[in-house]
């Protein structure tokens, strides 16, 4: 419940949102928890930190690998957003 009151507030669509989602799926994952939960979570994360990239993209780029391995084999299209945000990111620092 509180990772659907995190995406649907906008207000929330904040870094420490986007490291509290992707902690919460981490340890989801860790624990086995329910696939599905588990998923929600993992797609929240990214939509928080797709917002988190324009309004802080050092945390941005700081997350991207733990939202990686979150989204490896799963997620193509997420995947791919965050690999080439990613990227473009490094050449441009």
């Amino acid at each position: 419940m509180a990772a659907w009151r995190a995406i649907s507030d906008p207000n929330a669509h904040t870094p420490e949102t986007a490291d509290f989602l992707t902690e919460t799926a981490e340890q989801l994952v860790a624990t086995g928890a329910d696939r599905t939960e588990t998923l929600r979570v993992i797609r929240n994360a990214h939509t928080i930190w797709h917002h988190t990239r324009d309004d802080d993209p050092e945390t941005a780029h700081e997350l991207a690998p733990r939202l990686l391995g979150l989204l490896e084999g799963g997620h193509p299209r997420r995947t791919a957003d965050v690999i080439t945000w990613s990227t473009a990111f490094s050449h441009a620092t």
